[in-house]
């Protein structure tokens, strides 16, 4: 099917979800057990066709990308290591494609294919840190035989990550050169407000006390071993690798950045200190349209705009969102739907963000969080680097691959985020 089909079912699962919600609301009862299957059908469709709309979205990206490759006689396997006649200069840069070529005849063929200009290169990668608008550079060599991962590589691995993480969709990414604590001033000045001046008369000093958080560099890692016959693959190694790699860190990543205590590792969202703090209670086993307009208010104006302002809870959540308003006694449902993107729709007019790793509905549990995700920063150094095991695994004719990325995270402002919190 293709993506208009995809997009017409989709339409299709979403009038069968209203219909049955209209149909309750202009008799005035609940669902019927027969008609809660028939919603919970339709909504399991309308979120498989999203899926596959994302899907068919990314096979046409890579597929682009494949057409993009170079000829046969051209590719990393064939290379003798002598630089592209056809190339006028060499970059070295770790985005440049004489980086590329050195970066995927290592994972194919390991260090021993590498020429000496091919290892000076790989050693010689580097990551941008950002401050304002000046790009820093600084010189990366390669750690403990591992290199960095060429941009093309780690966008796809970067991408899926963020597939399996809500909060690296959500929070702010901070990159740094090394893995040095990195320490960040905080103040509360919210209750400070100015004062009128009389004439002849002195303005009254209000002090403000500073505070700090450190982010630290936690390293989370991943193995990973593939046979010769797949090595021989170059779109495997391209596109399959760092989705496996990519699934794998994000999923742990995703874990530590939601429910990390901080206690040798990153202060999750949820933390009990450090954490963001209850904003709304609600029952123990259940949630309503004013729990989450409270969840709203309790965060102050000032972060309620922008575009990192978003709702943030477990897909089961928001199937029960779904259920609670669609055919409602309120015209404007709680819930909209965004077909254009694929997304799971807006929550009063906020986007939502999926984070598996958090709690379902239940007693005693954050079961949602709502505020501006910029004031989460995680804090990553460099990016994922790779190193290639040839001997590990030489009996089973098959090559390892361990990809590393070390991060911390930390809410930097407990104003911008709130938790619904379900009683106990």
């Amino acid at each position: 099917m293709t993506i208009d089909d995809l997009i017409k079912k989709a339409n299709e699962a979403l009038y069968v979800m209203r219909d049955l919600g209209n149909r309750r609301k202009a008799e005035s009862r609940d669902f019927t057990q027969d008609e809660h299957e028939q919603f919970d059908r339709a909504d399991k469709d309308y979120t498989k066709y999203l899926g596959m709309i994302e899907e068919e979205r990314k096979l046409a990206e890579r597929e682009r990308a494949i057409g993009e490759m170079q000829p046969i006689e051209e590719r990393t396997h064939k290379f003798t290591g002598k630089n592209d006649p056809k190339q006028t200069g060499v970059s070295t840069g770790i985005d440049s494609p004489e980086y590329k070529r050195a970066f995927l005849r290592y994972c194919t063929q390991g260090a021993g294919a590498l020429t000496s200009e091919d290892r000076s290169m790989l050693s010689a990668g580097f990551s941008a840190e950002f401050r304002g608008t000046d790009p820093i550079t600084t010189p990366r060599s390669g750690v403990y035989g591992g290199y960095a991962i060429p941009t093309g590589f780690s966008n796809e691995l970067v991408a899926t990550m963020k597939q399996y993480g809500g909060m690296l969709q959500a929070c702010r990414v901070l990159t740094t050169a090394t893995g040095a604590p990195l320490e960040w001033p905080t103040v509360d000045d919210t209750a400070a407000v100015g004062a009128q001046q009389t004439e002849a008369n002195a303005i009254t000093v209000q002090d403000f006390t500073l505070g700090q958080k450190i982010h630290y560099a936690y390293t989370i890692a991943d193995l990973i071993k593939v046979s010769f016959q797949w090595l021989e693959d170059e779109v495997l190694i391209a596109s399959e690798l760092p989705r496996m790699i990519g699934t794998r860190l994000g999923r742990k990543v995703n874990d530590l950045l939601t429910d990390g205590d901080g206690s040798a590792k990153p202060t999750g969202i949820l933390a009990a200190s450090g954490g963001a703090a209850t904003g709304e209670s609600a029952a123990s086993a259940a949630i309503s349209r004013d729990n989450i307009i409270d969840l709203i208010h309790s965060v102050d104006p000032a972060y309620r705009t922008g575009p990192s302002v978003a709702f943030m809870m477990a897909d089961s959540t928001l199937a029960a969102l779904k259920k609670l308003t669609v055919g409602t006694s309120d015209d404007r449902p709680l819930w909209q739907p965004d077909m254009v993107n694929g997304t799971p729709g807006l929550l009063e007019g906020y986007r939502i963000v999926i984070n598996q790793d958090f709690p379902a509905i239940g007693a005693g549990n954050d079961s949602v969080a709502f505020g501006d995700w910029s004031r989460y920063i995680i804090r990553q150094v460099g990016g994922v680097n790779l190193l290639r095991l040839d001997e590990r695994y030489a009996d089973a004719l098959s090559v390892g691959f361990v990809g590393w990325w070390r991060i911390d995270g930390k809410l930097m402002d407990a104003s911008a985020i709130k938790l619904l919190t379900h009683a106990t």
